[in-house]
C-alpha cells in the first residue's frame, strides 16, 4: 500500500482539450456533465511519444498532435500509433489514469 501524498482535481468545461501528456501522480478522472473521450497510451512507449525535454514549459507534455501527427518529424511515433486505448466518459464515469501513462483528454 501506498500512502498518498499529493492529490488534485481536474475541472473541466464542455468542449475542453487537454493535449497528449503524462503526470508523476496516479489520476482519478470524474466525469461529472457532458462526455470526454480519454485517450490513453502506457508508458512502455515512452521513447515514441517525443516529450519536450525537463524543464521545459511544457515538460511532461508530447510534442505530437495526435490528429495530425507529423512523421517527418516524428517518425518513431509510427510504433505507439494503434497502441491506444479509447475510453469514452459519461456522467458519474470515473477513470484511473496510473501516473507515467500519456492521456489526452477531449
Amino acid at each position: 500500500n501506498r500512502a498518498v501524498h499529493y492529490s488534485q482535481i481536474f475541472c473541466g468545461l464542455a468542449g475542453g482539450f487537454t493535449p497528449v501528456h503524462y503526470d508523476l501522480e496516479d489520476n482519478l478522472f470524474l466525469q461529472v456533465h457532458g462526455r470526454k473521450r480519454a485517450l490513453l497510451l502506457d508508458p512502455s512507449h515512452f521513447s515514441s511519444m517525443y516529450a519536450w525535454p525537463k524543464h521545459h514549459t511544457q515538460d511532461r507534455c508530447s510534442q505530437i498532435d495526435l490528429e495530425a501527427p507529423d512523421l517527418t518529424r516524428f517518425p518513431g511515433f509510427v510504433k505507439a500509433r494503434g497502441h491506444f486505448v479509447e475510453a469514452v466518459l459519461d456522467p458519474g464515469d470515473m477513470l484511473y489514469i496510473p501516473s507515467f501513462w500519456w492521456h489526452q483528454m477531449e
